[in-house]
């Protein structure tokens, strides 16, 4: 019996992993956070908070994200990946191809920790929707840099893009989970061997709104609970957990879109 090429046993892998993601979240109940504290919140804070988040994404992404820029060393991540792709390059074994997924779960944990606890400083002083601009920022790095390690980008309009439908993806459950999965898939498959494209203004805007209102919803009621002082920093904490879940997912499709590329076409048939 001939032997699978390492990338083809590699992305055969990833696929059980996304799977298992995939019916995680399809199969996923409402949160008893949910049913507790569905009567009590204030009528429009769902609106606002839609608001603050799509105020925030906007502000990233119209400046650039330069101040995310600064809060971690992009050449050191380039470098590191330049590293590891020349050693999977020289010998494609299994420890080899493992270390850019290495590398993605040390910048998850890194930043789960920092998010998590700048989280529960601001809910400590029952600081909810200021926090907003602070989480997103932290969300956007991990993904940032999780991107880089895989030897991708992220500033141009078609990257923007594909990191709007990793964070609204990994943030769906349901049918909406299996939906979003798909289009995800889609856009690898369509880009795994030339560049992003670019997106038209109208539907890079409509996917920014989705993605933001997505993330709102998902975290309307811990945010509603960080606005409580000394309670909120339970609340707070959730932060870490939203960036967690995002990164974990984002570090599967970047996986995705790298053994894609080099995986040989004419192996996989066989």
């Amino acid at each position: 019996m001939k032997k699978k090429h390492p990338t083809i046993a590699a992305l055969a892998k990833l696929t059980k992993k996304e799977q298992q993601q995939l019916r995680k979240r399809t199969e996923k109940q409402t949160a008893p956070l949910k049913r507790l504290l569905d009567d009590k919140l204030p009528p429009k804070l769902q609106d606002t908070l839609r608001g603050a988040f799509l105020h925030a994404f906007e502000a990233v992404f119209s400046h650039g994200g330069a101040i995310i820029d600064k809060s971690f060393s992009v050449e050191k991540r380039q470098t590191e990946y330049q590293v590891h792709r020349y050693t999977a390059a020289l010998q494609p074994t299994k420890k080899n191809l493992r270390a850019f997924s290495r590398k993605a779960q040390q910048i998850r944990r890194g930043n789960t920790v920092l998010s998590g606890t700048a989280g529960f400083a601001m809910g400590l002083f029952g600081i909810g929707l200021p926090d907003i601009p602070v989480f997103v920022g932290f969300l956007l790095k991990n993904v940032y840099e999780t991107a880089l390690a895989n030897g991708f980008g992220y500033k141009t309009p078609g990257e923007q893009y594909f990191i709007l439908l990793l964070i609204e993806a990994a943030l769906s459950c349901g049918s909406a989970a299996e939906t979003s999965e798909a289009l995800v898939n889609a856009w690898i498959e369509a880009h795994c061997s030339i560049p992003a494209a670019k997106q038209t203004p109208q539907v890079f805007r409509e996917q920014l709104k989705q993605t933001a209102y997505t993330l709102a919803d998902a975290v309307l009621y811990v945010k509603f609970i960080q606005g409580i002082p000394i309670v909120g920093a339970a609340g707070g904490i959730s932060d870490a957990v939203c960036v967690s879940q995002i990164g974990s997912y984002a570090a599967l499709k970047y996986e995705r879109r790298r053994l894609t590329q080099i995986t040989p076409k004419t192996t996989e048939k066989q």
